[in-house]
C-alpha cells in the first residue's frame, strides 16, 4: 500500500480514536479555547475536505470552496463515525494516481482560478491540512477533558516528529 494513503488512514484513525471517547457534550460543545466553536466543527471541517476530494476524482474537479458542510457531522458521532469509515473504505480502493483540477476561490468578490494537480498531491494536502486542525483540536482537549487520551503523535507534523526522534538520539 502507497505511504500517502497508509498516512491519510493513520490520519483518520486517530480522528476516528478520538470521536470515539467522546461524549455527546464534549463532541458538540462551545469551548471558548475554540473561539466557541465545538470539537465536532473541527472534525467536520477536516472530514468534508476528504468528501470534497473523493467527490472531485469522479468528477475531475475538485472545489474544497464548495463543501456541503454536513451539520450532521458537527451532531452525530455514529453519523461522522460511518463517515470515516467511508472515507477509509475510499482510500483502501486508491490504486493509482489520476490527474485532477483544483477549482479555488481567491478573492473576496469570487473570483476563482483552476490549477492543474493530482490525486496523491491533494492527499498530501488533506493530510497536511488535517495535521493542523487535530493540533487546534489537541490544544483544546488537553485543556477541557484531560481524561480524553490522545495518541502521542496527534496534530504532530510528520517532520517534527521526525525532528524529535533526531534530538533524542
Amino acid at each position: 500500500m502507497n505511504l500517502i494513503i497508509r498516512s491519510s488512514q493513520h490520519i483518520l484513525k486517530q480522528i476516528h480514536h478520538l470521536v470515539v471517547q467522546l461524549t455527546p457534550q464534549q463532541y458538540t460543545h462551545p469551548l471558548e479555547i475554540l473561539s466557541n466553536n465545538s470539537l465536532s466543527k473541527h472534525i467536520r471541517h477536516v472530514l468534508e475536505f476528504y468528501v470534497c476530494l473523493f467527490e472531485g476524482v469522479e468528477k475531475g474537479v475538485i472545489n474544497y470552496d464548495k463543501r456541503s458542510r454536513d451539520i450532521r457531522l458537527e451532531t452525530s458521532q455514529s453519523y461522522t463515525e460511518d463517515l470515516i469509515t467511508k472515507q477509509m473504505q475510499l482510500l483502501e480502493a486508491t490504486e493509482q494516481d489520476q490527474n485532477l483540477t483544483l477549482e479555488v476561490l481567491l478573492s473576496d468578490i469570487g473570483e476563482t482560478t483552476t490549477v492543474p494537480t493530482t490525486l496523491h498531491r491533494e492527499l498530501v494536502y488533506n493530510i497536511e491540512h488535517a495535521i493542523h486542525h487535530m493540533a487546534i483540536v489537541k490544544i483544546a482537549v488537553h485543556e477541557c477533558y484531560q481524561e480524553v487520551t490522545l495518541p502521542k503523535d496527534f496534530g504532530i507534523a510528520y517532520s517534527t516528529i521526525k525532528y524529535h526522534q533526531s534530538q533524542a538520539t
